[in-house]
């Protein structure tokens, strides 16, 4: 008795399931309107791009910024910081701007071998793992040129990219580059203390 009375049940559910989902086809044609719950998400008050208004005399829906608006958190007035110059259009900066702590240095390193290490190499000898791949290796910190680079010369590069080294001012914040670039000087210092990597 209790079989019948299951699959009775589960016949009547299967005829349900099977009349929704036939009759809820998506694409179906119909001259209804849909339901919409909370038609402030479908329908807002806002103005298209160049539209006109009679809010402001000259019939603009939207102003231009006040000259010198600057967005907060992005007024960068330590220029040296920022662009590892002096002034704006001016020379690179020779030492590093900022204090450097233990936890910074192990922080340094740790950055150089998240974004640095794949190309330089974890000794900055330009032997990293993607040269093995078939890229063009990167010059070793160890040439005179390198080593004749001020510091925000290296954070520049490291900013803006130089020939086949992207930029990285996106992925590492601008403290971090300058950790990077303070890890680099150690690499430096420790290939002419040893004299290899030449």
């Amino acid at each position: 008795m209790n079989n019948i009375k299951l699959s009775a049940i589960m016949s009547l559910l299967l005829i349900i399931t099977v009349a929704f989902t036939g009759g809820c086809k998506r694409g179906t044609p119909t001259s209804k309107s849909p339901i919409h719950l909370n038609p402030n998400m479908d329908y807002q008050p806002k103005y298209e791009a160049q539209e006109t208004s009679d809010f402001f005399d000259n019939g603009a829906s939207n102003r231009l910024q006040v000259e010198g608006t600057v967005g907060r958190g992005r007024l960068n007035e330590d220029i040296p910081f920022y662009t590892g110059k002096e002034t704006v259009d001016g020379e690179f900066i020779s030492e590093i701007p900022i204090a450097l702590s233990e936890q910074d240095e192990r922080r340094g390193e740790d950055r150089y071998r998240i974004y640095c290490a794949m190309c330089h190499g974890m000794s900055g000898s330009g032997n990293g793992i993607v040269i093995e791949k078939g890229f063009f290796p990167p010059p070793k910190y160890s040439d005179d040129k390198l080593l004749k680079m001020s510091s925000g010369q290296i954070f520049h590069t490291i900013t803006n990219g130089y020939n086949n080294m992207q930029s990285y001012k996106q992925q590492i914040p601008v403290r971090d580059r300058w950790l990077i670039v303070d890890h680099v000087r150690k690499l430096q210092v420790s290939v002419e203390d040893t004299g290899s990597g030449k």
